[in-house]
């Protein structure tokens, strides 16, 4: 029997993925996907969420063979960036773009994410209350380029309008 007041914690255990030669799984698609399967899930209240891929040696999401798949960076800069408070973040269009964003207090570090979840390009406006961002760290999953990471400036990105491409994940970290 628990009180009212108990904090029970809730994680994402587990989702499994076997691709059976599906080149998404190892993709961009891939990366999009698991970047609403972190968001959504931390967002709706759980604490954590793991990831397992239930397929035979090299098939895995993560890597292809020796290599690293999209998906494996998308993990690493979550698990590096996206420690910290919860920001308050929306989309006009939630059924086609995905925004999450964290604060890290003790480092100072702004985080956030934007995912277009359809096949053709988003027109984003962002606005920021209390911060305005200068020099980014940009990882971008996307057809063109299935996984770059660059550096890049509030201007270049026309001071937050801007184009995302279909089916791809944004993340920017300051």
């Amino acid at each position: 029997m628990f009180s009212e007041n108990t904090y029970l914690p809730i994680y994402l255990t587990e989702y499994n993925i076997s691709h059976q030669g599906s080149p998404r799984v190892q993709s961009y698609q891939g990366a999009v996907y698991d970047a609403l399967i972190l968001t959504e899930s931390i967002s709706a209240g759980a604490d954590a969420s793991l990831y397992w891929a239930m397929a035979p040696y090299s098939d895995m999401s993560l890597l292809d063979g020796d290599t690293r798949t999209g998906s494996s960076y998308l993990y690493e800069i979550f698990n590096q960036s996206f420690h910290g408070d919860l920001v308050s973040s929306q989309s006009q269009q939630a059924k086609k773009v995905t925004s999450y964003a964290v604060f890290n207090k003790t480092r100072s570090v702004h985080s956030f994410s934007l995912i277009n979840r359809t096949a053709k390009p988003q027109r984003v406006k962002l606005y920021f209350e209390h911060w305005l961002p200068s020099k980014l760290s940009w990882n971008l999953w996307d057809a063109e380029n299935d996984f770059i990471q660059r550096e890049t400036s509030w201007v270049e990105l026309g001071k937050g309008d801007f184009v995302l491409s279909p089916y791809s994940v944004n993340v920017f970290v300051e």
